[in-house]
């Protein structure tokens, strides 16, 4: 089916080779795209504009106040093929698009900017892939279909494998085999790409060309109905232009024309790149009286258009076309490729270095880099890149020099016993490959062989000593104090398959690259340093481009499946096993004063015992070795630093950030997530999402030197300060004398040392983190450095680098500047005062006073510049030290520069959303009284919710004492923001009751301690303050009583907040526990339709009302107490509690009845007997007619208003064993589908939501502000510029926070669940009784099934499937959103 969906998507795709005129076109999903046709890719070079506001269109626009948006008709099906589509691509009343007339198309000039996503789109991504447990076949999923689908996905691979290692015999067997056995499945997976590779390697094969079977796989097209395709041609045609053969490359040019591939498919493959390759084609094709001249002219035009475009920039020095967002030095050098002038030279402090392995190889990598004679930036970036492997065999041989005294004595590991271990590992790889292509039985015994013949025996051995000699992951104790280090099979082996596949990948695409892909990609990154790809327009073709020559969707790469990842893995960890020894003195027993030396196994593989019955295989490391891989606990990759040059654009969302390593654009490993982004990708919706990365991304950073001075003083001194731990001195614990003879004395005493060496070592671990931020630091001042992002699956923005980034701890903040200086004027020196007060935490007054703050502050701001360590230390008392010594440098230094207004300003400074999650509930929901807490509203200062909920609680407190409440007595006068903080913050994100009441029991906790402290160190105490300490069994009731209050008057704050999160809920919950109608039996749906006639199936309330219940179980009140109920108060039918109360009164009669019988041979209808409350959604025991139940394997899933899907990933993925050679090894698959977790689908929903609003508040933000020139950072729900642009920041957030909540998002999000989900239906229990059992004993008797009722049955119960209805929005409160405009602390 996916494939069906991809080829469709491709063939509506719009070519980009020639010029036709103006047409529009429809994507996949409905939304309107423009030709690219209209004008030659040449054509719009000589237009692409520069970065500026004029050139660029608002990035939403509703054609009307009633938000309407026009559309063109979308790709046409006849009313049977719509009958055979699945769900999500069958038309609703919401698909109908009209044309437009001619007159009211927009002129060229108009089309570059226009095709943003409209927030919400109507058709909601409706044609993105909807996962279905059903096949074309109509086969339900089934366990045993899944294993089966496995089992098929890994001879794939295992044919991939052969192919490319040579073993072209195997591969046809396998292939022929699976084609015989599991012709559904195949036929679904199998598509020219891997027909195309038989051909290709029969003809280029080391052993000889093999033209006849060649041509058999060429005919089998015909006989397995798969459709030829332009490589399909351009392969055989290359090579019988290489014999001369012209007759048969005519006869191969008329198969193409009747196949429907044209010549410009065919001159586009990359074997005809070349001219000296093409000639001889277009000779025969012009011959035969076909047009070749032009057919691939735009393309090359545009390249060469980009190349000359390219070269007149090296040649001029002008750079002020540019965009303000990048320095003309960076533009220069990239122009050039030249160096920029060197920085003058610092003296820079020394680094204490914690003396860990990685921090000496990153260290000496990067001097490696500066070292090296690479003056242009780009080929630097691209080195440093391609470290990472080359060092791993150094790597482990500079730990060996560094081995504790103590270990030294315990074991002599020489120097050389990586190369050791190599030198005999190879021999064994070489002989096992022998012996496997010696077995001439079932080759499919040895899947793992063709996988380890991709790569040579000494790349081999050389991936798998460096995944053994990686830090184990666990310490196991083997009592008397020694510790070892083991890591799981499983993931060892996984891990080394995957290194091997990641490097098969890496020589492929290298071997493959071409000098136009080489030259394709630097004009890509090139155009995206001067800002052109923030057009859209040329972002379109780019991407267009980037698809046809960069990122071939014909060439065939499948993804190795873990279960052969295993079956790899285990083979070369046994061998490891065989091969690794370490050599290890001991004392000689026969013999005192003298030791003997022997050679022991490094690693061993033993089975632990976990749980009941359960065992997990480890490789457990000598204790000598752990001792000595224990100092490189932390490691870095060197191309998971800051790159040197702008990130690579996010062309698709597989192809963006590093230059050399392949990244996704979103954090995930959910196959459907995957399925969705990629269908979204080719239906080009997501450019403002990519685009936003590229902002984020683009901005240039710098180190910021104070800082770092003085960071590394404190280092060096071993002072300890907020993300700067100090070194931890522990004596060593007192072994007492009796423990040999006192069990007791003895486990005390072993505690205690691991409890010490638990503490060392967790001290060791975030030196070495700390170490490695400050040797990054180091390495990188005086450099313009810049940070890739990407997304987590909720859309929210990351930096990609591990160590050193702006979204760090407080240290990794304060190191970091804007590489861009701007004059701070005075405005800007107004904000950098603010700015102070606030990081010293004076952040809840007004502008006005945090700016007076900062001038009665003055001598401790100038102190803490001048003595940072040898005066008062004043800055250090703060919550962010660092970030604030940063800005008090900033701030003395531009008074001090005597031109404070003109001084060049560098340092971020912070917009920060008031509880931003509550903020888009407050506008969701329309709350006034809660958008003012969270200053939607305009005030004279900034308001605070937490103090606002604090007297609220305070109030209700006050209430309940004057009636005398033992809590309320309890409590007076302890109320205050801290006790209600954590619990107010985290409830937007879907903190349970018991959760919250947890945070209030541990405040309350923290505050008797702080009482007993302060009792302690002042004297002048009475007795009376002991007296008024909370006992345990006090902080559990006021516990429970506090939070009660907390969400009461939340629930008055944000009452439409608190709706809205409750129908997220319910409705989330319902989602995952539904079915689709073509998953679920026919019997099981006729029996539906009996029920729906003999009116006992519930309403959609009625199912809301129990899902409801069903989160309420474990969570006390639920979320925010009984909003539900107010909106069954106030939307609900008048009638919905008389049907509950009479549905429940059934219920309860059918618990008691001794007279209700069940038959449990009846398969046709069993009953339940269960006491428990039954649920109209709860799991079903057994389907109202025959057939297996279907799982539930619907996630709750929509598109944000950028058009990104969002694909929840809570499923409970099932074990599956693999056998291997080592053992049998239990995993998880990922990639496909499995029944969800229903529960954590329901209570994730509403933060998830919410957090992929705030994600594309900060994305609209990112791209307005650069737009207006503006240098924007985020932290989430921090914003970040020059102190100069924060008011136009500060405008810009509060504008794209309106335009965001100007559209109906809830009624976007609704119309796209009921668009999404139609044809989903949910299990319930119903009962039966009176007229209606008899009825229903008719029915299935007239269906030839048992009844199971019998004269004495009163009631029956049934399980069956009524239709999903997703309920109706809570009404909203009357706040405007457009206040938003006059909010000056909206973010402050």
């Amino acid at each position: 089916m996916l494939r069906l969906l991809k080829n469709n998507a491709r063939k509506t795709r719009p070519a980009a080779t020639t010029t036709t005129t103006t047409t529009t076109r429809t994507c996949p999903c409905g939304r309107r795209w423009f030709n690219s046709r209209e004008k030659s890719l040449a054509q719009l070079q000589l237009e692409l504009p520069s970065r500026s506001a004029s050139h660029d269109p608002p990035l939403v626009r509703y054609d009307s106040p009633k938000h309407t948006f026009k559309r063109t008709a979308g790709p046409q099906r006849t009313k049977a093929q719509w009958a055979n589509s699945p769900a999500s691509l069958r038309p609703s009343h919401r698909n109908s698009f009209q044309e437009q007339s001619e007159s009211s198309k927009p002129t060229q000039s108009q089309l570059p900017d226009i095709n943003l996503p409209e927030l919400f789109p109507k058709t909601h991504a409706l044609y993105l892939p909807q996962e279905k447990a059903v096949e074309k076949t109509t086969q339900a999923y089934t366990e045993e279909r899944a294993l089966a689908r496995h089992a098929l996905e890994e001879k794939i691979v295992l044919i991939y494998a052969s192919i490319h290692s040579g073993d072209l015999d195997r591969a046809e067997v396998t292939f022929n085999r699976a084609w015989r056995t599991n012709f559904q499945d195949m036929k679904e997976l199998v598509d020219a790409r891997i027909l195309n590779a038989f051909i290709d390697t029969h003809l280029n094969s080391e052993a000889g060309a093999n033209i006849d079977r060649a041509l058999d796989w060429y005919e089998r097209f015909t006989d397995l109905d798969i459709q030829r395709n332009g490589s399909t041609f351009a392969i055989l045609i290359q090579y019988y232009l290489k014999l001369g053969k012209v007759d048969e490359v005519k006869r191969l040019i008329e198969d193409m024309d009747k196949a429907g591939v044209t010549v410009a498919d065919l001159l586009d493959n990359d074997r005809f790149v070349e001219k000296e390759d093409r000639a001889p084609l277009e000779a025969i094709l012009r011959e035969m009286g076909r047009k070749v001249d032009g057919v691939v002219t735009a393309d090359r035009l545009f390249l060469s258009a980009l190349e000359e475009a390219g070269e007149a920039k090296a040649g001029s020095t002008d750079t002020s076309s540019s965009s303000s967002s990048f320095p003309s030095l960076l533009l220069t050098e990239m122009a050039t490729g030249q160096s920029a002038p060197k920085v003058q030279e610092r003296v820079l402090l020394p680094i204490n270095s914690t003396n860990s392995l990685g921090i000496n190889v990153l260290t000496k990598a990067l001097k490696d880099m500066e070292a090296r004679e690479r003056t242009n930036k780009y080929d630097q970036q691209q080195w440093l890149e391609e470290r990472t492997y080359a060092a791993a065999l150094e790597e482990f041989e500079e730990a060996q020099k560094r081995l504790p005294e103590q270990v030294r004595r315990l074991s002599q590991i020489p120097s050389d016993l990586a190369s050791s271990w190599n030198q005999a590992l190879v021999p064994l790889i070489e002989r096992e490959i022998q012996m496997i292509d010696m077995v001439t039985e079932d080759a499919e015994d040895h899947a793992y062989g063709p996988f380890l013949k991709l790569l040579k025996p000494e790349q081999l051995s050389r991936i798998v000593i460096t995944e053994f000699i990686r830090p184990p992951s666990k310490r196991a104790n083997l009592g008397n104090g020694v510790v070892a280090g083991e890591t799981s099979v499983a993931s060892l082996t996984i891990g080394i398959a995957r290194s091997i596949e990641a490097e098969y990948n890496a020589q492929q695409v290298k071997k493959h690259s071409t000098k136009q892909k080489l030259k394709l990609k630097k004009v890509i990154h090139h155009m995206h340093t001067e800002g052109k790809l923030f057009h859209l327009t040329v972002r379109r073709v780019i991407q267009q481009l980037a698809s046809k020559h960069l990122y071939n969707e014909e060439e065939w790469k499948p993804k190795w499946p873990d279960a052969i990842r295993v079956k790899i893995g285990s083979v070369l960890v046994k061998l490891m096993l065989q091969v690794a020894k370490v050599r290890v003195t001991r004392p000689d027993p026969d013999a005192p004063g003298k030791e003997i030396v022997e050679q022991v196994p490094a690693f061993s593989h033993v089975l632990k015992r976990i749980g009941q019955g359960h065992k997990l295989g480890m490789i457990q490391y000598h204790p000598a070795l752990y001792e000595a891989l224990n100092n490189t606990r932390v490691s870095v990759d060197p191309w998971l630093l800051p790159m040197l040059v702008a990130p690579r654009p996010w062309i698709t969302w597989q192809t963006g950030g590093y230059l050399q390593h392949r990244s996704s654009m979103v954090r995930t490993k959910s196959g459907e997530a995957k399925r969705y982004l990629g269908e979204a990708d080719r239906a080009q919706i997501l450019g403002t999402v990519t685009r936003a990365l590229d902002v984020l991304g683009s901005i240039p950073w710098r180190v910021n030197e104070d800082i770092f001075n003085v960071a590394a003083q404190m280092w060096n001194n071993n002072e300890h300060a907020p993300s700067l731990p100090a070194k931890l001195d522990l004596p060593e614990v007192e072994k007492p004398a009796n423990l040999e003879t006192d069990s007791l004395a003895k486990r005390k005493y072993w505690f205690l040392v691991n409890k010490r060496d638990t503490a060392l070592r967790e001290n060791f671990s975030q030196r070495a983190d700390t170490n490695y931020k400050l040797e990054i630091a180091k390495a990188f001042i005086g450099e313009t450095i810049y940070f890739p992002h990407n997304l987590d699956f909720r859309g929210r923005a990351y930096p990609m680098p591990a160590h050193l980034n702006h979204i760090g701890n407080d240290l990794c903040r304060g190191l970091l500047l804007f590489d861009q200086g701007k004059p701070l004027g005075e405005a800007g020196m107004r904000w950098l005062k603010i700015h102070v007060a606030a990081l010293a935490g004076f952040d809840k007054a007004s502008f006005g006073e945090r700016e007076r703050w900062t001038d009665d502050h003055m001598v401790e701001i100038e102190d803490s510049v001048d003595r940072p360590l040898d005066g008062k230390r004043w800055w250090l008392k703060a919550e962010n030290p660092w970030q604030l010594l940063a800005a008090c440098f900033e701030l003395v230094n531009a008074l001090r520069s005597g031109k404070p207004l003109q001084y060049i300003s560098r340092l971020p400074v912070h917009q920060d959303g008031t509880c931003n999650g509550l903020q888009h509930y407050a506008a969701l929901g329309g709350d006034e009284i809660g958008a003012q807490q969270v200053n939607l509203l305009p005030g004279h200062k900034p308001a605070d919710v937490y103090t606002g909920v604090a007297e609220r609680v305070q109030l209700l407190v006050d209430q309940d004492v004057a009636n005398g409440v033992p809590e309320a007595i309890l409590m007076q006068n302890r109320i205050n923001r801290k006790l209600v903080k954590q619990t107010v913050m985290t409830n937007t994100y879907g903190v349970t009751f018991v959760g919250a009441r947890a945070q209030v029991r541990n405040r309350l906790k923290e505050s008797r301690a702080a009482a007993i402290e302060a009792a302690k160190t002042n004297s002048s105490s009475d007795s009376t303050t002991t007296e008024r300490l909370l006992t345990d069994d006090d902080i559990e009731r006021c516990s429970l009583y506090i939070t009660r209050q907390i969400f009461s008057s939340m629930g008055q704050i944000f009452e439409g907040a608190r709706a809205i999160q409750n129908w997220l809920n319910v409705t989330a919950g319902m989602i995952a526990r539904s079915t689709h109608e073509s998953d679920i039996p026919a019997a099981q749906l006729e029996d539906a339709e009996e029920l729906a006639r003999l009116g006992v199936l519930p309403s959609a309330f009625t199912l809301a009302r129990e899902e409801r219940r069903r989160g309420e179980i474990g969570n006390e009140e639920g979320l925010l107490g009984a909003a539900l109920q107010d909106l069954e108060d106030s939307q609900f039918d008048e009638d919905i509690s008389a049907t509950l109360k009479q549905e429940q009164s059934k219920r309860d009669e059918v618990e008691e009845d001794d007279d209700w019988t069940e038959d449990l041979e009846d398969a046709a209808a069993q009953d339940l007997s269960s006491t428990s409350t039954p649920s109209p959604t709860s799991a079903c025991p057994a389907p109202a007619a025959p057939g297996k139940k279907p799982p539930r394997v619907t996630s709750v899933i929509w598109t944000t208003p950028l058009g990104l899907p969002i694909v929840q990933p809570y499923r409970n993925f099932q074990p599956r064993s693999v056998q291997t050679l080592l053992q049998t090894i239990t995993i998880y698959d990922f990639t496909t589908l499995a029944p969800v977790n229903a529960q954590k689908q329901s209570t994730a929903f509403p933060p998830n939501f919410i957090h992929s609003l705030d994600a594309a508040h900060m994305m609209l933000s990112a791209i307005q502000c650069q737009r207006a020139g503006l240098s924007f950072a985020s932290v989430h729900d921090s914003y970040w510029t020059h102190a100069c642009d924060v008011n136009r920041m500060n405008e810009i957030i509060r504008n794209e926070f309106v335009t965001l909540h100007s559209g109906d998002i809830m009624t976007g999000l609704r119309n796209e669940f009921v668009d999404r989900y139609a044809g989903h239906k949910i299990p319930v229990e119903v009962i039966l009784e009176g007229d209606q059992l008899w009825e229903w004993k008719q029915y299935l008797e007239s269906k030839g099934r048992k009844a199971g009722i019998g004269p004495k049955t009163k009631l029956k119960k049934v399980t069956t499937w009524v239709d999903l209805e997703i309920l109706p929005l809570p009404a909203r409160g009357n706040f405007e959103i457009k206040q938003v405009k006059d909010s000056r602390y909206f973010f402050h």
